[in-house]
């Protein structure tokens, strides 16, 4: 048992602070075996604990605005100097200042592996953790969102890619009713009245098209809410991407739709994403991740190769309301 407290009463229940190498957080509780805070959000959130002597060590108090317009101005007049060290010397005094460093010189190492070209993993790995501890600490201090302040820090990179405009977005109502052997794969909202088609979903490859195939399809969509509707056979799944209002007549619609083009599949999955997120280099990581997207579908097709893309609109001059991906 502890007779006494050994950490002082310095901090309270949802204070910020920032622990080095991680980023900023909120304090959840401190008592005599330590602090636990709580770091990131949503599902990236995590409570870390820090005993009493690591705490003078490892948490700090965040930036205030003018602190961080300060590291923010000062690192982007920095010069970056090239190093020719062996990359294992690199990292290793990179992740010493993930710790120990400033956010001014966070920020100059930052930018100076935003300037790296043909990055490796390990390099887009420093990335992220730089990112993680930066990002929410300056935006906290400037009263902006994660997105405007990564795009803030990233600057004329192109490497990076763009920052898609942030969505406030309301649950999807579930369908009523499905049709009769569909059953409802996913949801998800299109804003840009455009919807990426295919697995290599990047700018570049819009027009590269060798015999017909194309690596992917940018498809003028109606902006609203999608469902992906899934129906299995012996051939494999099939995949049919459509609006709420469709979705009632799905089987009239689907013998009404025409081949659009094909796409080259090679990894076994079809993403479709709504084209305002394509070129967020954080969004198309979760693509490549198969994790849970909030602006798309994933549908995998089983196997590589040319794969139909089939679609429906009332009519030519009005956007498609219905996607079709062959099995």
């Amino acid at each position: 048992m502890y007779a006494e407290r050994t950490v002082p009463a310095r901090f309270k229940r949802g204070q910020h602070v920032v622990v080095r190498g991680l980023g900023l957080g909120a304090v959840v509780s401190e008592g005599a075996r330590g602090l636990r805070i709580r770091v990131g959000d949503g599902r990236d959130a995590t409570v870390v604990t820090l005993e009493p002597d690591q705490i003078d060590e490892r948490v700090r108090t965040p930036l205030g605005p003018a602190e961080a317009v300060a590291a923010l101005e000062a690192s982007s007049r920095a010069r970056s100097r090239s190093d020719r060290r062996p990359w294992l010397s690199i990292e290793a005094d990179l992740r010493d200042l993930l710790i120990a460093g400033t956010p001014r010189e966070q920020l100059v190492q930052l930018r100076w592996l935003y300037a790296q070209r043909d990055r490796t993993p390990p390099q887009e790995r420093l990335i992220e953790l730089f990112e993680r501890a930066l990002v929410p600490e300056l935006a906290h201090a400037l009263d902006r969102t994660a997105a405007q302040m990564r795009k803030r820090i990233r600057g004329d990179h192109a490497a990076m890619g763009t920052t898609a405009p942030e969505r406030a977005t309301a649950p999807i109502e579930p369908l009523r009713r499905v049709p009769r052997g569909w059953r409802v794969g996913g949801a998800f909202r299109g804003f840009s009245g455009r919807l990426v088609v295919g697995e290599r979903f990047q700018r570049e490859g819009d027009a590269r098209s060798v015999g017909g195939v194309s690596a992917n399809l940018v498809v003028p969509c109606r902006c609203g809410e999608w469902f992906a509707l899934v129906r299995e056979d012996d051939d494999g799944p099939e995949y049919t991407l459509a609006t709420r209002a469709v979705v009632a007549s799905l089987s009239a619609r689907l013998r009404a739709s025409k081949t659009i083009g094909y796409v080259a599949v090679e990894g076994g999955t079809v993403p479709v994403i709504d084209e305002e997120v394509r070129g967020d280099r954080d969004y198309e990581k979760k693509v490549r991740y198969d994790v849970s997207l909030d602006r798309g579908f994933i549908a995998s097709v089983g196997g590589d190769g040319p794969t139909a893309i089939a679609a429906w609109r009332p009519s030519a001059r009005k956007p498609f309301e219905l996607l079709h991906v062959a099995p």
